[in-house]
C-alpha cells in the first residue's frame, strides 16, 4: 500500500525528487466519514476519558504549492466509556464551494499563486482555508486560519454553518488568528493582522458565552507576519519579531505580482519589539534581541507582578522556509529551537533560556493557561523530515525532558492534554495525538498517560488523515 502511495506522490509532485516515507502523509483524503465506530483498538481506552477531540489540518493539497493553502478538513473523535466514533469533513468555505462549482482554482493563497501570472492574480481574492485550528465555543465549533474570519461548524456533525462574525462584531475581510488564547476561567483573547501602509494588530476579548469585544488597535512598526501571541489575566503581549514584508512587497502582493510568502524576509540584525497592553488599553514597548517565533507556550504574571511569556524561539526563519518548500523537496533545514522566557517588568525585558527543545506544536494542561505551570508537551523535530516519531515532555522548571517514541515511520501530531476528572497534579491526565503511520499509509489516535508518556491505546482509523496542525478537546 505504501508503494502505491509513493506512486501517487510522484504523480502529484512530478518535479520533486524521490520522497521520504513521511511525505505520503501529504496525500489528500477525499473521503468524508460520519459517526464511524472505531473497532480496531490496540490496548484499552480509559473509560474515564469522555468527550470529543477535534483536529484541523489540510485535507487536499492538489494544485497548491504551500502547506498553508490547502482546504481545511476537521476530524472528530468522540470518546464514550472506552469506545470511539470518528468523523471527518472538509470545511465548506465560500471559496471552496465556488471553486468546486467552477472545477478550478479561483483564489490565490499565502504561498500559492494562480496560473496566468499578474493578470490571473491581480483580480483574484485571497483564499480562506480554515485549515489551522479549532475552537469549541458555545454551541459551535470554530475552524480557523489567519487569512479570514473563522467558520462555524456543527460540533456533532461537522456540517459547515458559515462564516462566524460574532453577531456582526467581526467585520468582513478581517484576519482572525488561528491561535486564540483561552484562559483557565474560560475567557479568550485573539488577534488578527492588518497589513498596509499603517500596519497594526487587531485585538479582541471573547467572554465564555461567546460575546466578542474589540480592544484598542495596536500599531506595529512593520508589516510583520506573526502566527501567535500571548495573554494573561491582565495583559496581552504581542511579539513583533523581525519577519516582515516591506510596503513594496505588500503592494506587489495586493497587485497580484507576488505572494505574501515571497514578500516576507527575516531581518536578524533588527530587534524584536515586545508590545504589552494592560486591561486599560495602555501599551508599553520594549526591545530585545530577536528570535523567530512560531508558537508561544504560555504566559502568566509571577509573584512580583512581572509578565512572563514562554515561547519556542528560533535563530531565524528556518521553520517558514521549510514550510514553503516541503511540498517540493525534503527539508534540509535544522529545526533547532529553545524554550525561552521573557520576564517583562516595568523597566524592561529579561530573556531566559529554559531548555533546548528542537520541538514544535507545544501544548500544556489547559487548566494552567495564563498561570504559572511546570510541564510542556510537544512533537520532537528532526532535520530532513516534517517531524519525528517522538513526543516529548519537558519540565519547565528543571529543564528535564522525557519522550515516547512511536517507532520508525510513525509521525505523531500535536499532543492535546486532557486532565483526568479527578486530577491531583498538573500532569495527571492523558495525551491525545493523531499519528500518521507511513508503513501502512494509515492513521491512528494514540492515547498516552501524560505523567509517564506510556502508551495506553491506539485506535486505528479506517482512512488515513493527511498531516494536520492544531486541535482541541471538549469534555
Amino acid at each position: 500500500m505504501l508503494h502505491g502511495a509513493q506512486l501517487v506522490l510522484q504523480s502529484l509532485f512530478p518535479n520533486a525528487p524521490k520522497k521520504p516515507s513521511w511525505f505520503s502523509g501529504f496525500l489528500p483524503q477525499p473521503r468524508e466519514l460520519h459517526g464511524v465506530k472505531i473497532t480496531k483498538i490496540e490496548g484499552e481506552i480509559p473509560r474515564a476519558l469522555n468527550g470529543t477531540f477535534y483536529r484541523n489540518g489540510p485535507g487536499a493539497f492538489g494544485e497548491v504549492s504551500h502547506v498553508f493553502d490547502a482546504d481545511g478538513m476537521v476530524a472528530r473523535f468522540h470518546f464514550d466509556d472506552g469506545a470511539i466514533t470518528f468523523s471527518n469533513r472538509f470545511v465548506q468555505t465560500s471559496q471552496r464551494l465556488e471553486e468546486e462549482a467552477a472545477g478550478a482554482r479561483l483564489y490565490r493563497g499565502f504561498g500559492s499563486p494562480l496560473p496566468g501570472g499578474v493578470p490571473g492574480n491581480a483580480i483574484a481574492g485571497i483564499d480562506e482555508t480554515a485549515n489551522t485550528s479549532v475552537l469549541p465555543f458555545g454551541d459551535k465549533l470554530l475552524a480557523m486560519a489567519e487569512n479570514g474570519r473563522p467558520y462555524a461548524l456543527d460540533p456533532e456533525t461537522l456540517e459547515t454553518i458559515g462564516e462566524h462574525d460574532f453577531n456582526g462584531t467581526l467585520g468582513p475581510h478581517t484576519f482572525f488568528s488561528a491561535h486564540p488564547k483561552v484562559l483557565a476561567d474560560g475567557t479568550a483573547y485573539n488577534f488578527g493582522m492588518a497589513y498596509g501602509p499603517l500596519p497594526a494588530v487587531n485585538l479582541w476579548r471573547i467572554d465564555p458565552s461567546g460575546s466578542l469585544e474589540k480592544l484598542p488597535r495596536l500599531p506595529l512598526r512593520h508589516n510583520t507576519m506573526m502566527h501567535d501571541f500571548a495573554a494573561t489575566k491582565n495583559h496581552v503581549v504581542v511579539l513583533e519579531h523581525p519577519y516582515r514584508a516591506g510596503i513594496g512587497g505588500i503592494l506587489k502582493m495586493f497587485a497580484g505580482q507576488d505572494t505574501l510568502a515571497n514578500a516576507l524576509a527575516w531581518h536578524g540584525d533588527d530587534p524584536m519589539t515586545v508590545h504589552v497592553m494592560d486591561k486599560s488599553g495602555a501599551v508599553k514597548r520594549f526591545e530585545t534581541p530577536p528570535d523567530f517565533i512560531g508558537h508561544t507556550v504560555n504566559a502568566f504574571e509571577d509573584k512580583d507582578g512581572n509578565v512572563c511569556v514562554d515561547y519556542l524561539g528560533y535563530k531565524d526563519d528556518a521553520p517558514y522556509r521549510m514550510l514553503q518548500s516541503v511540498l517540493d523537496a525534503p527539508p534540509t533545514l535544522a529545526m533547532e529551537n529553545t524554550l525561552t522566557r521573557l520576564v517583562i517588568s516595568r523597566s524592561g525585558v529579561e530573556k531566559k533560556k529554559l531548555a533546548r527543545m528542537d520541538a514544535e506544536f507545544p501544548q500544556i494542561n489547559p487548566r494552567y493557561a495564563g498561570r504559572d505551570y511546570q510541564f510542556l508537551y510537544a512533537v520532537k523535530s528532526e532535520t530532513g523530515a516534517w517531524s519525528s516519531s517522538r513526543l516529548v515532555k519537558t519540565d519547565v522548571k528543571s529543564g528535564q525532558t522525557s519522550s515516547h517514541d512511536f517507532g520508525a515511520g510513525h509521525f505523531p501530531g500535536e499532543p492535546i492534554f486532557v486532565p483526568k476528572p479527578d486530577a491531583v497534579s498538573e500532569d495527571d491526565g492523558w495525551l491525545l495525538s493523531v499519528v500518521y503511520d507511513a508503513t501502512t499509509h494509515g492513521s491512528y489516535v494514540a492515547v498516552l498517560d501524560a505523567a509517564h508518556l506510556s502508551l495506553l491505546a491506539k485506535a486505528h482509523l479506517p482512512i488515513h488523515l493527511p498531516v494536520g496542525f492544531h486541535g482541541a478537546f471538549r469534555a
